[in-house]
Parts: structure tokens; sequence; C-alpha cells
């Protein structure tokens, strides 16, 4: 496999876009060197894998929708001052009596910066954004976009040692090659599975 050198890609540029509203209400960081929270959302606005060029497919806006749709779903007390996160109120869950993430810290760091069809170097942001999180010793969640993000996603995850992946799907992804393109949604498990042999 071709892949275009993209060491010149400008890593110390903007690797997130600040979103307007943020995953279930929680506070927004605008610098990913600042992250302390046991959980970071990443939104990956990405549909560039899609392997039907010319189709648009929509997946590129699943990071503001599910924002917009989780915005009132968990309470997250505002922040008075830094050093000021107690975390969750959490959930309360009615059939085991009990509550879920309480004290948790949670924060959204925004949107990865995508920059037109410049497929390798959108994944070598997508990488250097979830790997940042992994470094800063948060739980990545991680929204997109389409099912290709997941290779540059676990390309990201490496400083963690070995992980599994679940899928779940109609079919595998794990097409080598599909019509010439070798970066799609059709492939994220091939290449998962190629950088661990």
């Amino acid at each position: 496999m071709r892949v275009r050198d993209t060491r010149r890609v400008d890593m110390g540029g903007r690797l997130i876009d600040l979103a307007p509203r943020t995953f279930f209400g929680v506070p927004g960081v605008r610098d990913l060197a600042l992250l302390d929270a046991q959980v970071a959302f990443l939104g990956v606005p990405y549909d560039g894998g899609t392997p039907q060029p010319g189709i648009l497919t929509g997946q590129r806006a699943g990071p503001a929708a599910t924002r917009a749709a989780t915005d009132t779903t968990l309470y997250y007390p505002p922040l008075a001052g830094a050093g000021d996160d107690g975390g969750a109120e959490g959930w309360y869950d009615v059939e085991a009596d009990r509550d879920y993430l309480v004290g948790v810290t949670m924060a959204d760091v925004g949107d990865v910066a995508i920059q037109g069809s410049d497929t390798e170097a959108n994944y070598v942001r997508i990488t250097g954004a979830a790997r940042t999180i992994v470094e800063r010793g948060a739980l990545l969640v991680a929204v997109g976009g389409d099912h290709s993000i997941s290779y540059p996603l676990g390309l990201g995850m490496e400083s963690l040692g070995e992980f599994d992946v679940v899928h779940v799907d109609a079919h595998a992804d794990f097409f080598d090659d599909l019509d010439g393109a070798r970066l799609t949604g059709a492939h994220m498990e091939e290449r998962l599975s190629s950088e661990q042999r």
C-alpha cells in the first residue's frame, strides 16, 4: 500500500475545532494539553471514507447531532472556576435502583479539524487528537463520522498496548482494496488487524 508521507502535516497547528455546544452539557476544553478529565468526548465529523463517491451520506453531521440530542440528558453542574470540577451528578437507573457516573469528570474537546478531502492528513489529525487524549489519561469517547475513523482512532490508542475492537455491523469491513481505495469504511477492520501483525 502506498501511503503519502504526512510528516509535513502541521501537527502544531489546529487539531481541534471547538463545538458551539458540548456532549451532555459537560465543560468544553479549548486546549488538549490542558485536558484533565476522566472521560473526553471527541467529535470526528468525517465522511470521506464512504466508498460511494459523490453520494452525500451525512455522517459528518453525527457529532453536532449527538451534541444537540444529549444536551439535557445528563446534569453536569457549571464550573465556578479552575479546580472546581466535582464531576457529573450522574444518572439514576430506576430498575437497578442506583446512580451511575456520579462524580466522573468529563470534558468535550471539540471536533477534529477536518480539511476537505485530504484523507491521509485528516487521518493524521484524527490519530493525533486520539493519541493526545489517551496520553492525558482520559477515556476516549469518539463520535463520528463514518466507519473509516476507527482506523486512525485505533492508531491513536497504540500507546495503551494491545486492545480489542468490538465490531457490530452487517458485514466485516475487512476489505483490503475496494475499487482501488484502501482507506474507506470497508477497510477499517483489516487496517487495524494488519497494524497488529
